[in-house]
């Protein structure tokens, strides 16, 4: 506890506004972060909706067209691994760093198939890299969602903090006039 001077009111009245100030900075990281949230679930929600109805007419495709292969000839055909060319950067979002996951592939020739076969392949193979970016969505909202409930306990703390720097100011206050009361009364009594 502080000694009750004015000295100490004038610095704990500064130490509460500059608690008020980061008070607020924190709930306006925390809004965009929020919003950030949003709008990323948003546009993965989206993005799997269009993946799933274009994946089930790909998967159709493969399979209308797949039961007139032998299973020796699909083996030996699917082993062959596509070209991946994957980067990886990080990249800071609301202020959060994540990362930043491209992704190119280039799926092998298989002249051995039908069309319809060698088409929903190379379509598969085109989905890969929206697979990954999905992938990516949902591990930047976690990581967001990490960072909102982390702010979340800043704002908590920091406003415990003006609670306890406002009950000092009060009782600091109240103290000083406690004082100038008493040393009023003295001089009354003195000289009245």
């Amino acid at each position: 506890m502080l000694a009750p001077n004015k000295q100490n009111l004038l610095l704990l009245k500064k130490q509460k506004n500059t608690y008020k100030n980061g008070h607020k900075l924190l709930q306006e990281k925390r809004n965009g972060l929020i919003l950030s949230f949003l709008n990323l679930s948003r546009k993965g929600k989206e993005m799997e909706q269009k993946m799933s109805k274009d994946l089930s007419k790909i998967l159709s495709l493969y399979d209308k067209n797949l039961s007139f292969i032998s299973a020796k000839a699909i083996l030996d055909n699917l082993t062959n691994e596509p070209a991946v060319n994957l980067t990886v950067k990080k990249k800071r979002l609301s202020g959060v760093q994540v990362q930043d996951l491209q992704i190119e592939v280039n799926p092998p020739k298989r002249e051995i198939f039908k069309q319809g076969i060698r088409t929903s392949l190379e379509k598969m193979g085109q989905y890969l890299p929206t697979l990954l970016e999905l992938v990516q969505l949902r591990q930047t909202c976690a990581s967001l969602g990490i960072e909102i409930l982390k702010t979340g306990r800043q704002i908590s703390a920091i406003e415990g903090r003006i609670e306890e720097t406002e009950a000092q100011v009060k009782w600091i206050k109240s103290t000083l006039d406690e004082k100038s009361n008493l040393e009023k009364s003295i001089l009354i009594t003195i000289f009245g």
